[in-house]
This record gives structure tokens, sequence and C-alpha cells, in this order.
């Protein structure tokens, strides 16, 4: 009941910011939107005891049981471990691995550039051990 409540308290907050919109000679689309936008602000400002009603009813009702979302990641979190587990690594390992390849990176790239520029690929930077001249 409180989330009827609740949702009851907003829909009359839209309505009578729109009212009070349509007095005071707003028209068209900008009267709808106006509206919502000004309910929005006044339920969260002065709906703050009745919204909370309506959450705690809710997880009263769901029990605490956990969401499809929180089960599909729980799943994914086991098979994950079941394939590092499977391989013997551990997740530290691979983490660092992770890190010194990102260390690495920048200077691969850059014998990648002129290596495909000794092979007729385009380069992207200059050939010369100096800084890459700007692109146009």
């Amino acid at each position: 009941m409180p989330l009827l409540t609740y949702t009851l308290l907003r829909v009359a907050l839209v309505v009578g910011a729109g009212a009070l919109l349509y007095v005071l000679g707003v028209r068209s689309w900008l009267l709808v939107v106006l509206a919502v936008l000004i309910g929005a602000g006044l339920s969260y400002v002065l709906l703050a005891g009745p919204r909370q009603e309506a959450a705690d009813d809710l997880e009263r009702r769901t029990g605490g049981r956990p969401t499809n979302l929180e089960k599909s990641l729980a799943r994914d979190g086991d098979d994950e471990d079941a394939q590092f587990d499977a391989l013997g690594q551990d997740y530290a390992s691979v983490v660092e691995g992770e890190e010194a390849e990102a260390d690495a990176a920048p200077q691969d790239a850059e014998h990648t550039d002129r290596g495909a520029a000794e092979h007729g690929g385009a380069p992207t930077g200059d050939d010369t051990d100096g800084p890459a001249s700007p692109r146009v």
C-alpha cells in the first residue's frame, strides 16, 4: 500500500504543478515538460518519507532475495574463478601481467610505426628519433 500512496502523491504533485502553470499562462508541450520536471523536483524534496516507506515495503515483500542481475553476476564470478583455477593461475599474477603489458605498450606502438614505414605501410609518426611531426 505504501507504493500506491507514494505513486498517487507523485501524480498529484505533477498535476498540481501543471494546473498552476496553466493558470500562469503556460501552454502547449512546454506545460507538460515543466509540470513533470517541477513535480519530480517537488516529490524528491517533499516525499522523502513516503518514498522510504515504499522502498521498505518492497524490501519486505522481496524478503531480501537476490535479483536476476545479482544472480547473474554471482554466476559470472564463479565461472571466472573456475576458469582461473583450471589454468592454474591466480588473479594477482594476471593483473600484474596486464600492468606490465600496459607499461610496455607505448614503446611497442612506437616500434610498430617505424616498422610499418620501413615496409611500405603508412606510418603514424616520424621515422627519426625526434618528436613526431603533427598531422594536418
